[in-house]
């Protein structure tokens, strides 16, 4: 693993799917299919905060949008966009 994500630091699934305000089987679909970069280690799934903050900045709602409702992503994109503005990004 990079240490230079070592030093930013990551989060374990149940972190993430807290950050990102997703479920946990919602971030292992977008780990699954690639949208979601993640390094294991000794078992576990370490997602660099750098990763979720992206994905938050190019928008949670486009990478979700197999996995939700239109009903569903316009709450999320609302939710979301709380989160940056709170963030500051």
């Amino acid at each position: 693993m990079d240490d230079s994500i070592l030093a930013e630091g990551c989060l374990k699934v149940p972190a993430a799917a807290e950050f990102l305000g997703l479920s946990r089987s919602k971030v292992y679909d977008l780990m699954k299919d690639g949208r979601l970069p993640f390094s294991l280690v000794d078992g576990l799934r370490l997602i660099p905060r750098r990763a979720l903050v992206a994905l938050l900045r190019n928008g949670l709602a486009a990478a979700t949008a197999d996995y939700e409702s239109a009903g569903e992503r316009e709450r999320r994109a609302a939710a979301v966009q709380e989160r940056v503005e709170a963030l500051g990004l």
